[in-house]
């Protein structure tokens, strides 16, 4: 029952976070601008502070991208988008990244720039390997890496030291590094229809 509890607080714990910061107050929207068109963002890029393009068709994100210096958080889930410009690693005020369902099967070295992320959904793409250097998003809560092609989780997600609830069902992984004990916050961890036969000693922790 505790790990049926656990799956159920992934789901929903994250996007209440999303939610939250979508409609913090009154004050903060008529102060802020979440825009939900690319073009017009760039039009007012001191004023934005949310970019949704939500199912809009985009199959990249451009160099335009790195314009948007205020943007604390974007979603751009469910469309075709295969490449990110490095100009992403500007936005340095980005807290809450959505690119769930999409083409990617890589990130460029410069979103590991981005230290104030809180939540990243990567989520249904087609990532294969993600042997990054996790450990420089020291605040990174929330991550969902489901539904992709991972084959190993890279040592240095051992270093996730304020991760809590991580999703990486529905992927070919095998093996789980050593160290995972180390994740003394961790609250909720999704590892269903990977190939995992041996949990690492420690886990349990």
């Amino acid at each position: 029952m505790r790990l049926n509890i656990s799956y159920i607080l992934f789901l929903f714990v994250p996007f209440t976070l999303f939610a939250q910061q979508e409609s913090l107050s009154d004050a903060w929207l008529r102060k802020s601008y979440i825009c939900y068109d690319f073009n017009l963002a760039l039009s007012n890029p001191d004023t934005v502070v949310g970019l949704n393009l939500r199912q809009q068709g985009y199959k990249e994100i451009s160099a335009s991208i790195g314009e948007l210096k205020k943007l604390k958080f974007i979603n751009a889930m469910k469309n075709n988008i295969a490449s990110i410009d490095p100009a992403i690693g500007e936005l340095t005020s980005l807290r809450i990244v959505n690119f769930r369902q999409n083409q990617l099967a890589e990130l460029p070295s410069s979103f590991f720039k981005l230290r104030k992320i809180g939540e990243l959904d990567l989520s249904r793409n087609r990532f294969t390997q993600i042997d990054y250097p996790w450990q420089k998003l020291r605040i990174l809560q929330f991550l969902n890496l489901s539904t992709n092609k991972i084959d190993a989780l890279p040592l240095q997600m051992t270093k996730l030291k304020k991760l809590s609830h991580v999703d990486f069902s529905s992927n070919e992984i095998t093996t789980l590094p050593t160290g995972l004990d180390r994740l003394k916050h961790l609250k909720a961890m999704n590892l269903s229809s990977n190939k995992i036969s041996v949990l690492p000693e420690g886990l349990l922790k």
